[in-house]
């Protein structure tokens, strides 16, 4: 009994062969997997009809058998080529989670670096919302047009009230009541005029975060290309089947 199951073993391992691939050709290989997939469940045909007075002709039971394998075919097909698409995609996670890459945000493994990637670019639509730097400075650049142009509105209103006062009491009165008018009138526009109170310097934080971002995107970018054209990793295949 032992023995049959060692025997068992050993013709698993035979039927199954390993191609040692960059993680770039792997990815490729996986895209190609899942159009191949997909268009192959879309072509074939697993369900037929057939009319009870013909299930009697020679004819129609030759095409019906036919009929059969080519569904039993298809079916076999698109499995293996799922087989094949999972044991790919394990052997690019495995390599992501243990393969490192150096950046400016430290070591990271290239699951991470492709993660942090995805966050900032948005290039995943589950990460749309986790862009959490470029919504801080979305929300700084909003808030500092409103508050500057908060600002221009009261100081332009102080103005035009100062303007007026002056109108209002001719040059040629220049009785203590007309210079008492206009002292308090300026001394008015002075006690309310606005400015930004920005102990930050936030607009300039908000361009520097923005600037490093867009590096570290690049860098990122980099790091992954270089990491995935220059690891290897291991993929097997079971005998029979072809590689895409």
């Amino acid at each position: 009994m032992a023995e049959d199951k060692k025997n068992g073993k050993d013709r698993e391992k035979e039927n199954r062969a390993e191609q040692e691939m960059p993680v770039a050709q792997a990815l490729a290989e996986r895209n190609l997997l899942i159009k191949r997939i997909f268009d192959a469940t879309d072509d074939a045909q697993f369900v037929g009809t057939v009319r009870k007075a013909e299930e009697r002709s020679v004819a129609k039971r030759i095409e019906n058998a036919r009929f059969q394998r080519e569904a039993e075919a298809s079916y076999r097909s698109i499995m293996e080529d799922i087989e094949q698409y999972q044991r790919v995609e394990r052997a690019i996670l495995a390599s992501d989670a243990s393969t490192y890459v150096e950046t400016s945000r430290g070591k990271l493994t290239v699951a991470e670096a492709l993660s942090l990637k995805r966050r900032l670019d948005g290039s995943d639509p589950s990460c749309e919302d986790l862009d959490f730097e470029e919504n801080l400075c979305r929300k700084i650049r909003r808030e500092y047009e409103e508050r500057l142009s908060e600002v221009k509105k009261n100081n332009r209103c102080l103005q035009y009230l100062k303007e007026r006062a002056y109108l209002t009491v001719p040059d040629q009165n220049e009785s203590c009541e007309r210079k008492r008018f206009l002292e308090e009138a300026e001394s008015y526009a002075e006690e309310n005029m606005m400015k930004l109170a920005d102990p930050l310097n936030i607009m300039e934080k908000a361009r520097s975060l923005t600037e490093e971002n867009d590096r570290l995107l690049v860098e990122l970018n980099t790091q992954i290309r270089l990491s995935n054209a220059s690891t290897l990793v291991q993929i097997s295949q079971t005998a029979g089947s072809s590689w895409v």
